[in-house]
This record gives C-alpha cells, structure tokens and sequence, in this order.
C-alpha cells in the first residue's frame, strides 16, 4: 500500500511540475515578445506624439497613432501581456487533462455506473416526473450536475472528474426516455467520450509559444532596423 501511495503521489508530482514548467515558459516567450515590443518603440528617435498627456482621450489617440505606424511592435506588446494570461488557462488545461487521464486509467472507470444512477435517480427526485417527456441535453446536463454535487457517495475530486466529463460532453442524439434508459445511455456516451480522449499534450502552448515569437522576430525585422 505505501508503494502505491508513493506511486501516486510520485505522477502527480511530475504532473504538477510538468504544468508549471509548461506555465513559465510561456510567460518567458511573453516577456521576450513584450520586450521585443517594447524595445521597438523604445529605439524610435521621434518626437512622439504630443497629445499623449492630455488625459485619458490623448493616451487612446496616442496608442492608436502607435498601431499605425509601429503595428507590429504594438501587437507584440498586446500578446505578449495577453499571454501570461493564456498561458496560465493552457497550463490549467494541460493539469486538468493529465487528471482525467491519470484517474479513468487507474480504474475510476468502475464507478461509472453506479453514480450515473444515483445522478439520474437524483435528478428524477429533484424534479419529479420530468424524465417521462421529452427531454433536453442542456436541462439534463444541469440536473445531472446539480445531483453530482449533492452526491454523498462521491468525494471531492470524484465530483471534479464527472463534472468536467459532463460539461465536455455533447449530446446531439435524441434522449431516451425513464431512468434505466437514459442510464444506460449516458454510461455508454460518456465511456465512448473518454476513449477518445488523446494523451495530454503540450502541443497548443508550443504553437502559441511560437507563434508569440514569430511576432517578436517580425516587429524586429520590419520596425526594428
């Protein structure tokens, strides 16, 4: 038992730093693209503009003379604030997308059914009668949701798992109707959503890394000279 626990708590570690370190670089290529922006308009010998200090109307007027004639050096400034921001999602994305993973490999798979039927069962008390119509995909993602939080069978990161597989499901089908039914039909939906799941990637962050200094080398080259 202490092997395994050490096990575990060994891939989350590494997961967890794979995520920070995948969160840093992004703000390093950030800084690099703001600062490349930066030293573009920095290097420029020109008057400036002079209504820049005349309240909040010249500060717009002056950015927008500074997109005119420094566009690309103004847009490397713009993503490279704008990525600290998205690299941050994309990192909490990779982590959330390395839980799922981790956590159905390792046999929460097996409590698929059982919650599903407590889920269904919860919704119906809730909402007594509803499941005998026709029914919606978003008005039964939400009661579904609604039950897996108040599930006492459930821990914290059980909930947190089957809520983000349920918020990532679509469901275009028509929905059978009665609890047995649509029960089953949501175990096999949501068994065929995970087997589609791909390895976490880090790829997105690499093309965005990327393509943040590609701007860079841009803004240098055709304002920089």
């Amino acid at each position: 038992m202490a092997g395994k626990l050490q096990a575990v708590a060994k891939t989350l570690m590494w997961t967890l730093a794979k995520g920070v370190a995948l969160m840093l670089a992004g703000w390093v290529v950030s800084g690099v693209c703001f600062g490349v922006g930066f030293w573009v308009l920095s290097a420029d010998n020109g008057a400036g503009f002079h209504g820049a200090g005349a309240g909040p109307l010249g500060a717009v007027l002056a950015l927008l003379v500074l997109f005119v004639e420094y566009p690309w050096a103004m847009s490397a400034i713009v993503v490279g604030v704008v990525g600290l921001a998205v690299h941050a999602v994309l990192a909490q994305k990779f982590l959330a997308q390395c839980a799922m993973s981790w956590a159905w490999k390792a046999g929460e798979s097996k409590f698929l059914e059982p919650l599903v039927e407590r889920c269904v069962a919860g919704a119906d008390r809730a909402s007594p009668g509803w499941l005998t119509g026709v029914v919606k995909w978003g008005a039964l993602k939400a009661n579904l949701l609604g039950a897996l939080r108040k599930d006492p069978e459930s821990g914290a990161f059980r909930k947190w798992l089957y809520g983000k597989i349920l918020g990532k499901l679509r469901v275009e089908d028509d929905l059978p109707v009665g609890r047995e039914a649509l029960t089953g039909f949501l175990v096999e939906r949501i068994r065929s959503f995970m087997a589609e799941i791909v390895e976490p990637s880090m790829t997105l962050s690499g093309v965005v890394m990327f393509g943040q200094l590609m701007l860079a080398a841009v803004a240098v080259l055709v304002e920089g000279w």
